[in-house]
């Protein structure tokens, strides 16, 4: 990804200040690495990108937790209208870690909220936090009952660049070096290809428009939902069984 370089930095408080979005539209775009040079050279050269101690990428670790009949899993795969995710994060150069929970609701748009965590809690849900979990899903009308039922499920790691397109309303994260693995010991990797994630309050970013204009187009995609489609072939993959016989078909 040479092509970054061109970008001038901006710090993680800035982009927060700027386009936090913890509620949002999200659009994903699946594509090989080998385009993600043409991609940034095409943007604005008023896009920023995320820098912390002069690093530009990532790595990032996640933990998605699933009710024993993996309620989250297939409210997402049929869909159904309220759909949520329940996951900790962690991030490996700074330490941090977070659990999650992401809410999807009408119109597509993704609510997130989230609560700091010991990195050390990342692998099961502390009492703690199970009682968080109830109470942000309960916020979204989705029952926080299932927080107590919630098991680990699969891990993914990949290393994620982070863009604020140039309008300032908007950003972007490219993640490579995907790979998962889930709990019964199966794994996933794509190395040669790249998630792009938009979020924006609403209208299209800069960054979608030069996607839309390579041939790209956004694609119903979700980490967990198709690394487990493909990690588990017994699954239903419904909306997902494009990506899990293409793309994410060759382990």
């Amino acid at each position: 990804m040479r092509e970054i370089s061109r970008f001038d930095p901006i710090s993680l408080a800035d982009l927060v200040a700027d386009a936090g979005l913890m509620t949002r539209l999200d659009r994903k775009y699946l594509l090989p690495i080998a385009a993600l040079d043409s991609l940034f050279g095409q943007l604005d050269p008023a896009t920023r990108v995320l820098e912390i101690e002069q690093e530009r990428t990532f790595r990032y670790r996640s933990v998605y937790f699933d009710t024993p009949d993996l309620k989250s899993y297939h409210t997402a795969a049929q869909p159904r209208r309220l759909r949520f995710k329940v996951r900790t994060r962690s991030y490996v150069e700074t330490g941090g870690a977070f659990v999650e929970v992401k809410l999807r609701g009408p119109r597509g748009v993704t609510a997130k909220s989230r609560r700091e965590i010991a990195h050390e809690d990342v692998d099961d849900l502390t009492d703690e936090a199970r009682t968080e979990v109830a109470r942000m899903l309960e916020a979204g009308a989705v029952d926080g009952g299932i927080a107590s039922d919630l098991r680990p499920t699969v891990t993914s790691t990949y290393e994620r660049t982070t863009l604020l397109a140039h309008e300032g309303f908007a950003r972007a994260t490219i993640d490579t070096a995907l790979a998962w693995r889930d709990h019964e010991g199966e794994c996933l990797r794509l190395p040669d290809m790249a998630i792009v994630e938009t979020k924006s309050a609403a209208q299209p970013s800069d960054i979608d428009r030069r996607l839309w204009r390579m041939g790209y187009r956004p694609q119903s995609m979700s980490k967990y939902g198709t690394g487990m489609a493909v990690l588990r072939p017994h699954l239903p993959s419904n909306r997902w069984t494009r990506l899990v016989r293409g793309p994410f078909s060759g382990r």
